[in-house]
């Protein structure tokens, strides 16, 4: 459904913007056909010989409908917290925690860390306050930016005996 109203807005714009007049048989030869036939190769050799701007320009509509609408959603969900719906959950609990939603007494001052890091063959622990995390598309933790962080080596937490 999301898709034929993002195609019938780039087809509106490229209509009423650049004014082209839309052949209706050769889009439904070539919407129809499957891609096979005589017909079918002749109506896409047509479209894309005659009018290469219009179809990138086309796509550029598209492409940008398609991002705009999905930042604008994702800004309406953070603003109005509909996330706390399942259908506009993010699949991430990482992201719930650091942006403190999952706290019920009201939201806290900071998030302080401590993460470990393996460089060079050592482990480093670091404590800090969370100023901004990035997650992967998977959803895990990618960076976390702290600020007031303290490093030290884990080694010292060894017995030398």
């Amino acid at each position: 459904m999301v898709t034929i109203i993002l195609h019938t807005l780039g087809l509106w714009a490229l209509i009423n913007i650049f004014h082209y007049s839309l052949d209706g048989w050769q889009l439904l030869l070539i919407l129809i056909s499957g891609g096979s036939g005589k017909e079918f190769t002749a109506a896409v050799a047509s479209v894309t010989a005659h009018h290469l701007f219009l179809i990138s320009s086309y796509l550029l509509i598209i492409y940008a409908v398609a991002y705009l609408c999905g930042k604008a959603l994702r800004f309406l969900i953070n603003r109005f917290q509909l996330d706390k719906f399942s259908v506009f959950e993010i699949d991430s609990p990482w992201y719930y925690l650091f942006k403190s939603y999952d706290w019920q007494d009201g939201k806290p001052s900071g998030v302080r860390i401590a993460a470990t890091l393996e460089m060079g063959g050592k482990c480093f622990l670091y404590v800090g306050i969370l100023e901004t995390f990035f997650l992967t598309a998977e959803g895990n933790i990618d960076r976390l930016v702290l600020t007031n962080a303290m490093r030290r080596k884990i080694t010292k937490d060894k017995d030398s005996k």
